[in-house]
């Protein structure tokens, strides 16, 4: 039995908890309108080609609230790279298919003078509805392979720092040609300089990483293979670059 001091405490108790649901009626609170905008799930698949060339397919799952995600999502990608102080590093990045939820999505790339190339994927006619939707962007690239002296690699921003929203889950698998022996894997997490492995290998040349990334942290992976598997050469886009700096063209 309860003494009076006890029920007047517990009927206070019962107002506040009446008053709170009394609240959250009337502002139409609720696990869908408090959900966070965020990436749930981030893979990325990756097929090396003999001649250096990658075709890429990105497979990233988001939960659209209609706060910052509206009419779609952005995309940057890095087209050059500073690797000294004189020297660029030049990448290829041709779009193959853009898809949201399995149908074919609109979307329009801007190539800028910087180091970054912008993809927008979406109608600025319409919006987004709110849930959970999978993009799928599908790209070949070139210009990553690096030819060391007794080894080939590929060292690369599987997740690059562009990133606004948390990415819950990230995974990354690279194919390699036929012949290619595994050297050395290695990999990085966290903003750029940042020496954290939060990842774990899930294949010989697949990870996956074991904590939420946040806004403008990267996931970086490397995987070294032995030469002669992937055609040394001179990408395309270094090539380009040599002709415009030898002929001083900006």
């Amino acid at each position: 039995m309860l003494c009076r001091k006890e029920e007047t405490m517990l009927g206070v108790l019962r107002s506040i908890a009446f008053l709170l649901v009394c609240l959250v009626s009337l502002c139409g609170f609720s696990p869908r309108t408090l959900a966070a905008e965020e990436i749930l799930d981030y893979d990325v698949l990756a097929e090396l080609k003999t001649d250096g060339k990658m075709v890429v397919r990105e497979t990233i799952t988001v939960n659209v609230e209609n706060r910052r995600i509206r009419h779609g999502i952005t995309r940057s990608y890095p087209v050059r790279q500073r690797v000294d102080e004189t020297g660029l590093r030049h990448y290829t990045f041709n779009v193959l298919s853009v898809r949201l939820d399995g149908a074919q999505a609109p979307y329009s790339v801007s190539e800028g003078a910087g180091y970054m190339t912008g993809m927008a994927i979406g109608s600025a006619k319409t919006y987004v509805s709110k849930g959970i939707h999978t993009y799928e962007i599908t790209y070949e690239t070139d210009g990553h392979v690096r030819f060391m002296e007794d080894h080939d690699e590929l060292f690369l921003n599987a997740i690059g720092t562009d990133n606004a929203f948390p990415v819950n889950k990230a995974s990354f698998s690279l194919q390699l040609p036929a012949g290619a022996v595994i050297r050395k894997t290695d990999g990085f997490t966290g903003r750029v300089g940042s020496e954290e492995k939060a990842f774990v290998r899930t294949g010989p040349s697949s990870f996956r990483t074991t904590r939420v990334l946040r806004p403008k942290e990267a996931f970086t992976v490397l995987v070294a293979w032995n030469k002669g598997v992937v055609q040394a050469h001179e990408s395309f886009a270094n090539r380009i670059a040599a002709m415009r700096d030898t002929l001083s063209i900006s």
